[in-house]
């Protein structure tokens, strides 16, 4: 897989909280974008749809319309909820070569300039910790990049929906998402396990996808303790040279976990 974006891009669905974020991480970082969706023209969406044109990028209906032009993107840009049927799939022929959301990612974290990256994950509370790091941190005057599943109200503008900015400090948050996977394609400088759950996979095997996340977390680990000790029975110790925060939100629980303390958050 190459390391970096093709110079074009056209996004399937590109409306999707997820897929408009990325796409307008990919323009941001110098990339042609398009995408298609069939709710373009729909009311509901269409603050999310503005803030992409105001960006700049060319927004078409789901119909394959796209590909009827003579210049064509040079990569299609999908996620695992399009069907194989879509309309723009077989505008595209099998000659356009494609890239699933989660590869994508990888691809434009791994062009960002920031110094430290800071990606959240965990079963549930993503969206609310990542908005609210990236909230913290511009409050200290960081002015950090972010890409979450929400639309932060601070991070709205005119030309922007609240689910990206690129940022101007060192520092980028970014929602880790563990549903696809997608979190083992790219390291981070810190990574942050909110919780463990089993809504999309069996504990042992999430335990397993956060630990291999963790290893390749190159400073700082902050994660919940029980889904810490799920880690260690299921896919064994973080090196040693990563530093360890642990915290609960329980009343009642350990006061230290594999020689480290908890930090009580009630």
């Amino acid at each position: 897989m190459q390391e970096h974006f093709p110079e074009s891009l056209h996004f399937v669905g590109i409306g999707g909280i997820g897929m408009s974020g990325l796409a307008q991480m990919a323009r941001s970082l110098g990339h042609e974008v398009s995408g298609s969706d069939r709710a373009v023209d729909s009311p509901e969406n269409a603050e999310i749809f503005e803030a992409l044109r105001a960006q700049g990028i060319r927004l078409y209906p789901q119909d394959g319309s796209r590909f009827k032009e003579s210049a064509l993107p040079d990569v299609l840009v999908y996620s695992t909820a399009i069907e194989s049927g879509n309309p723009d799939f077989q505008g595209a022929g099998s000659g356009l070569p494609r890239l699933h959301r989660s590869e994508a990612m990888a691809k434009a974290i791994r062009e960002l300039d920031s110094k430290h990256t800071i990606a959240v994950t965990g079963t549930c509370g993503k969206t609310s910790v990542s908005a609210w790091l990236a909230e913290a941190l511009d409050f200290l005057g960081e002015e950090p990049g972010v890409l979450t599943g929400g639309l932060v109200n601070a991070f709205r503008s005119k030309g922007s929906a609240g689910n990206y900015r690129r940022g101007k400090g060192q520092y980028f948050v970014l929602e880790a998402d563990e549903s696809d996977k997608s979190l083992l394609n790219y390291s981070s400088d810190s990574g942050i396990v909110l919780n463990i759950g089993t809504d999309h996979y069996p504990r042992e095997e999430l335990a397993q996808v956060f630990g291999k996340f963790l290893q390749s977390t190159a400073r700082l680990a902050v994660v919940e303790e029980e889904a810490y000790q799920s880690i260690l029975s299921h896919s064994g110790p973080l090196p040693e040279t990563l530093t360890k925060v642990l915290f609960s939100t329980k009343a009642e629980g350990p006061d230290t976990l594999d020689g480290l303390k908890v930090f009580r958050l009630e």
